[in-house]
């Protein structure tokens, strides 16, 4: 998987049975809009608070999903795949 601009920098990648958590950040000290590829098109992501609580269900368009950060934003991607990747 992938992210752009440049400034959005991939800070975690953590497995889990059916997918993984993505940690990102937008390393800069403007709002932007990154562009997340991600490889396998999952069957649903959900963009975590700090705690692991659910903030919202996102939409990715053959695999490519387009999140909006402010400034120096930390967040937490959960993208679920289905069925083991292992």
């Amino acid at each position: 998987d992938d992210a752009e601009p440049a400034s959005t920098q991939m800070s975690a990648c953590t497995a889990q049975a059916d997918g993984y958590a993505l940690g990102l950040l937008n390393a800069s000290d403007r709002q932007r809009a990154a562009i997340v590829r991600i490889r396998r098109s999952p069957l649903e992501v959900h963009r975590l608070d700090l705690g692991g609580a659910v903030q919202a269900s996102l939409r990715s368009e053959n695999g490519i999903l387009r999140l909006p950060f402010r400034q120096w934003e930390i967040a937490t991607l959960r993208i679920r795949h289905g069925g083991r990747l292992d």
